[in-house]
């Protein structure tokens, strides 16, 4: 008499699931503690380790994920919810493939929406405060940045001889170790030509160097003292944000996106785009003023 294979339960078939991936190394033991509470969660919703994997259906697994964003205990936000589910979605994709079971129960199950975050920028006032409070490296720093938006390796990268005082023009090296040419405001050209003149006293090298070695400043410490500036008055910044800063300055005065994207260093002009959060007031005044469909009102 043949005997009748049990069919493969949610519990036994997730534990060896995750057991197995820990030992081939493809995820660490914490990644996997992680993986299996999220496992948990979902199987006991569902009825235990011993549900059959077969049965579990798409309506099982959004039904799990409204309890969890709906639960008194804890509210999930999309992002977080998308990463409790991640496991078990993935469990079941493998199960899927392997021919566990006849079909992936999660495969056309939505996604929570994130809300796409617009870019942080600092307001004038407190870019403002900052300035005029800043030490004088720092407030150096925060204008060159708030003006060009550089990334922060980009400005701890900075050497005296790149810049050009006649021509007000700045060699920049970012990523992949590309070089723009970038123009300093007038703000930006007199406190280069105040630091350089008056405190650094030197025609070449780094142009942040290290009080005793001469060596450039980590991106690490500049980043670290510029926070620690704005806490001094007030201003929660990081050098990022002073870059985010620079270019939804640059977009809302109505630059060209394409020069905006040159300024930034940008590959993809889809990078640069997430800056254009046109308001209310600024739309009205893009449109006013066209011509509009109908007859021509009379004379």
């Amino acid at each position: 008499m043949a005997t009748v294979e049990a069919r493969p339960t949610i519990g036994a078939t997730s534990e060896r699931w995750l057991r197995g991936r820990v030992k081939r190394g493809e995820i660490t033991v914490l990644t996997g503690s992680r993986y299996r509470r999220s496992i948990r969660s979902f199987i006991d919703y569902v009825g235990g380790p011993d549900v059959p994997l077969d049965t579990i259906t798409p309506d099982d697994f959004d039904d799990w994920l409204a309890q969890a964003r709906a639960s008194t205990g804890r509210q999930y936000r999309p992002g977080s919810l998308n990463t409790l589910a991640a496991p078990v979605r993935t469990f079941f994709a493998w199960a899927a493939t392997r021919g566990v079971i006849p079909t992936d129960p999660t495969a056309d199950t939505n996604r929570a929406k994130v809300p796409e975050a617009p870019p942080k920028r600092l307001t004038r006032e407190a870019i403002r405060r900052l300035i005029d409070t800043a030490p004088t490296m720092q407030r150096v720093q925060v204008i060159v940045l708030v003006n060009l938006g550089l990334r922060l390796g980009e400005l701890a990268a900075m050497r005296v001889e790149h810049w050009n005082r006649e021509s007000g023009l700045l060699s920049v090296t970012g990523k992949g170790s590309k070089t723009r040419v970038l123009p300093l405001v007038d703000e930006a050209q007199a406190e280069l030509t105040g630091w350089v003149d008056f405190v650094l006293r030197s025609a070449d090298g780094p142009m942040w160097p290290h009080p005793r070695t001469g060596e450039p400043l980590t991106k690490h410490w500049i980043g670290k003292q510029i926070t620690k500036a704005g806490e001094n008055c007030g201003v929660k910044v990081w050098p990022h944000a002073l870059r985010h800063t620079a270019a939804s300055d640059m977009v809302e005065e109505g630059i060209d996106l394409a020069v905006v994207q040159a300024v930034l260093g940008h590959v993809s002009l889809t990078s640069t785009s997430i800056y254009v959060k046109a308001a209310p007031e600024h739309l009205r005044a893009a449109v006013s003023g066209r011509k509009r469909y109908g007859p021509t009102p009379p004379g």
